[in-house]
């Protein structure tokens, strides 16, 4: 019938598209085949081989400091930095952390004098990991307030 004649057709037109996809985003053309192994060739000269790679990982940096908080504080931030010197705040941070560099620029460091900050990192300087990992701290920045 029309009907099973159309379905067979739909049918064959759904895996003959699924599979034209499959293999255009499947194959590699040579040109990207080049371009990755002159790329492993330039790292492999400049004696970058996935053994040191790893090797150089573990070398990691000690005593980050955080970034210096570079902005002032308005009026309405050193309130904010008032009242969270009264309650004890503490912020856990890390010194990689953007949203946490960014929170200390939007209060400036007048205000984030009055807020101790806790570095998580163990690579951060003056790090307090064993306190943040005794807290449960989730993710930076948490404050305990």
């Amino acid at each position: 019938t029309e009907r099973e004649l159309g379905a067979k057709l739909g049918l064959g037109s759904f895996v003959t598209t699924t599979a034209a996809s499959l293999l255009f985003f499947l194959t590699l053309d040579q040109s990207a085949i080049t371009a990755y192994q002159n790329n492993v060739d330039i790292m492999a000269a400049n004696g970058l081989t996935s053994n040191n790679i790893v090797a150089t990982a573990r070398e990691v940096e000690k005593n980050v400091p955080p970034p210096p908080i570079t902005s002032s504080s308005s009026d309405r931030a050193l309130k904010i930095g008032e009242d969270m010197k009264e309650l004890n705040t503490r912020f856990f941070g890390a010194y990689w952390c953007s949203h946490c560099y960014d929170q200390k620029q939007r209060l400036g460091k007048e205000a984030m004098a009055n807020v101790e900050y806790i570095e998580c990192s163990k690579e951060g300087l003056n790090s307090q990991n064993a306190l943040c990992k005794e807290r449960g701290v989730p993710g930076y920045p948490t404050w305990e307030i």
